[in-house]
């Protein structure tokens, strides 16, 4: 009985440590596309620190994501269209405001985020495709690399984007 259930310990931590890898390649497309999604925000120029001209994004992650957390902010640039980004990773919510929010964890976690930060008016990014549920984007990923926008959640936020974005964009429904 004990190897059994030594069997099935050992085959449930590698399905949950799985589960909370996220390929390098979405990784790396999100890093290139979160930050033009951004760009696209009609208030951007509230959302900047405008003397040093810097987009602020913070990264929280849940309890063992911190490796896919960390991957994606290595990932970004740190120049983007003549602005500087300032990426930090915490797995708290911070005080200060950001330009955006990305969320990297469980979908509970991403709920709790989502409900602490949602006042805010500002862009809050999922890095997994069914994060989109607690998120306002995220990518869809099929034959094309598409943002995934939650309708529900983009009126709760506030956020105005330059309507090309919606040429582009599919809608999620809750």
């Amino acid at each position: 009985m004990k190897k059994i259930f030594a069997l099935l310990s050992f085959f449930l931590l590698l399905n949950v440590s799985a589960t909370a890898e996220i390929d390098r390649n979405l990784l790396l497309m999100e890093s290139k596309v979160f930050p033009k999604i951004i760009m696209l925000d009609k208030n951007l120029p509230k959302k900047v620190d405008t003397a040093s001209k810097t987009i602020t994004i913070h990264v929280y992650y849940d309890k063992g994501f911190s490796k896919e957390a960390e991957a994606f902010a290595s990932l970004m640039k740190k120049n983007f269209y003549g602005y500087n980004v300032k990426t930090l990773l915490s797995p708290h919510i911070l005080k200060s405001v950001p330009t955006a929010y990305v969320i990297v964890g469980s979908k509970q976690y991403g709920m709790r985020v989502f409900d602490k930060i949602k006042n805010n008016k500002r862009i809050v990014f999922s890095l997994y495709p069914n994060g989109v549920s607690y998120s306002v984007v995220t990518l869809q990923i099929g034959t094309k690399v598409v943002p995934l926008l939650n309708a529900t959640n983009l009126k709760i936020v506030g956020v105005e984007f330059n309507p090309i974005i919606y040429k582009v964009a599919k809608f999620y429904e809750n």
